[in-house]
């Protein structure tokens, strides 16, 4: 977890990561406490970093700065001819000082500002190397080769090894030629591929501190940070060029606070802030060129923002086209939190007691393949009986247009969950005796179950084998139960025993909710969104037949399979781990320290993802085999 003054930055999509990062140099210090923290910290069971930014002062003070790294001194790649470019650039500003108006107001002492700017440059390519059909293949030409192949339909070889022009399916011709022409010698390789990413970033801070008489300190902050990144992603190949996905950030948070003071010994912090943060990923093409219709592929029509190259993989080569791997989506999260701590001081305590209030919102919309995927086996094309293929087998199947494997999105997910989570604390430091301090304090947290505002999710029933629905059977709209008994005791003692050896030891319970990932599943499933696939199972794997074919893979609409279910357990607790140190000090001289440090800890309830339809390992043999599984009809 990351705190920048006193306010939680984190992402509920990306497993907690900070989002709202701002400028390095707007920072004034930070604090990373990795185990038995005080429970004014909460919400996580790892490290807690705690950042204070800059504030301007009575003076004038600026700094600029640029940082450049490029290749000038980088070695070749074994594979490529040059040395892979790269630039990076990352400059910046910061400024601080009081407000001042010629004539209109002086701010010395009262008002105070600062501002900083860091920005990033990066242009980077990396060599990479593959396999891809040569210009006599793509055409149909496979004499010479050591394979025969053979008619799909009558499983007669073609006469010389030659696809007959008139036999060649358009679009899967079109889908071959989606890869570039071979551009190196080596036959195992005949590709080299120098794909160009880009990186880059603007991140800015803003913050006012207002001195409102002498017992309040007003302060506000303002933090943007928009990354974007064009590149392979996360294709299964990177070595093609011009298929890249293209993802930009948007990440805001504003924070207000005032920091009153009641008497020298009791004062309160009340903290106020928002965050939001806004990714978009689609490919390049996107609102730019519809690759469905230009290749005259039948049955469907994606939206603008969802236009990219279908994604292909024959058995031997690469893939080609916007990866499957790389969703299209468009993530919105909004959060509003509330913080406050109240401290006073009374003879040997000193106690702090404050509670954290976070209200979030999550958007999503989001397609798997929004523009198709397909698979080439071989296994049409290849002599029967069928015992193995090659990849021109896989590249005949292509340009004869029969797939193995199909899978579409047509109609994305769409959640939108909300949840709140709240944490309560008290922590009394008290000095026993001159020698000897103890920290006790009391957390309890509660960490909110998201529900759907249109109760579009779902969950399993491994009982009845059947879906639920929020509301269906007493099960709560979130499908989750809530839970009311996450209490985190913390302790710690620290003794000082002599001039030379001081002791000290600590325990304490942390709970870590699961992320909000999980919980979308819920919504990431039939019948909430429209996925097709469909796999060619022969009745003859020996004599396989085609099914449906490239131009048209939605003509066999009843044959799609789309039973995927998700589950979460009803009575789910969160994530608990005790921890508990024990630490020896001692001086052996005035520059020397000996430490001997014991640390342990307990996990429980930790989440975890299972598959409850696997089949069994032992099913009826032939001649009655058969795929057993505990839920036949789910996916």
């Amino acid at each position: 977890m990351v705190l920048i003054d006193g306010m939680e930055i984190s992402g509920q999509e990306l497993n907690n990561y900070p989002l709202a990062i701002p400028p390095l140099d707007s920072l004034a210090e930070f604090r990373v406490q990795t185990s038995n923290y005080s429970a004014e910290f909460g919400g996580n069971s790892g490290a807690v970093i705690n950042v204070a930014s800059k504030r301007g002062s009575n003076e004038f003070h600026a700094t600029l700065f640029e940082f450049l790294r490029n290749d000038a001194l980088d070695a070749r790649n074994f594979f490529s001819a040059t040395v892979d470019p790269l630039k990076r650039n990352q400059f910046g500003f910061v400024a601080s000082g009081p407000v001042f108006l010629p004539k209109l107001y002086n701010g010395k002492n009262r008002l105070f500002w600062m501002f900083a700017y860091e920005g990033t440059r990066r242009r980077q390519a990396v060599t990479s190397t593959t396999l891809v059909p040569t210009l006599k293949e793509r055409a149909g030409d496979f004499s010479g080769l050591p394979v025969t192949i053979v008619d799909p339909i009558t499983k007669i070889p073609f006469p010389g090894n030659v696809i007959p022009a008139n036999r060649i399916n358009p679009v899967g011709a079109a889908l071959a030629n989606l890869y570039p022409v071979p551009n190196n010698t080596d036959p195992s390789r005949n590709y080299i591929g120098h794909p160009r990413g880009v990186s880059d970033n603007d991140a800015l801070a803003a913050r006012i501190d207002y001195q409102l008489g002498a017992r309040d300190a007003i302060w506000g902050r303002f933090t943007k940070n928009a990354p974007y990144d064009r590149g392979v992603g996360q294709a299964l190949s990177p070595a093609f060029p011009g298929f890249d996905q293209e993802q930009s950030d948007n990440n805001l948070q504003f924070a207000i606070g005032d920091v009153h003071t009641f008497s020298p010994t009791i004062f309160n912090e009340l903290n106020i802030g928002f965050v939001r943060f806004r990714r978009e990923r689609h490919s390049l093409d996107a609102f730019k060129r519809n690759w469905i219709e230009e290749l005259g592929i039948k049955g469907l029509s994606p939206i603008p923002f969802t236009w990219a190259a279908p994604s292909m993989t024959p058995t031997g080569y690469s893939e080609i086209g916007y990866s499957s791997n790389n969703a299209v989506f468009r993530w919105v999260t909004n959060a509003a939190q509330i913080v406050d701590n109240f401290s006073f001081v009374r003879g040997a305590h000193t106690v702090k007691a404050g509670l954290t209030i976070q209200f979030k919102r999550m958007t999503t919309i989001q397609w798997g393949q929004p523009d198709g995927t397909y698979t080439f086996s071989g296994q049409f094309s290849a002599p029967v009986p069928v015992v193995t293929t090659s990849r021109f087998h896989a590249l005949a199947d292509l340009l004869l247009g029969y797939p193995s494997s199909y899978t579409v999105q047509t109609t994305p997910f769409s959640p939108h969950l909300s949840y709140t989570d709240m944490g309560y604390y008290i922590q009394d430091d008290w000095k026993l005796t001159r020698s000897l301090t103890a920290n006790v304090g009391l957390r309890w947290e509660y960490f909110g179950r998201p529900v759907e505002r249109d109760n579009r999710i779902a969950s399993f029933d491994l009982a009845t084998g059947q879906q639920v629905f929020p509301g269906q059977n007493g099960y709560p709209r979130s499908l989750v139960d809530p839970y009311y008994k996450n209490f985190a005791p913390r302790i710690g003692l620290a003794w000082h025993a002599t001039d030379r050896i001081a002791l000290r030891a600590g325990y304490g319970i942390f709970y870590t909710p699961d992320v909000i990932n999980s919980y979308r599943q819920l919504a990431f499933q039939n019948p909430f969104g429209a996925v097709s696939n469909l796999v060619v199972r022969p009745a003859d794997p020996q004599n396989p037949l085609p099914v449906f074919t490239v131009d048209d893979p939605l003509a066999q609409a009843t044959r799609l399979i789309t039973n995927n279910r998700n589950g979460m357990q009803r009575n789910l607790r969160d994530g608990q781990v005790q921890q508990w140190n024990l630490t020896l000090q001692y001086l052996l001289t005035k520059d020397t320290l000996f430490e001997a440090a014991y640390h342990g800890s307990k996990s429980s309830h930790l989440m975890s993802a299972l598959n409850y339809n696997e089949t069994n390992p032992f099913p009826p043999q032939p001649p009655d085999f058969a795929r057993i599984f505990p839920y036949p009809t789910a996916g």
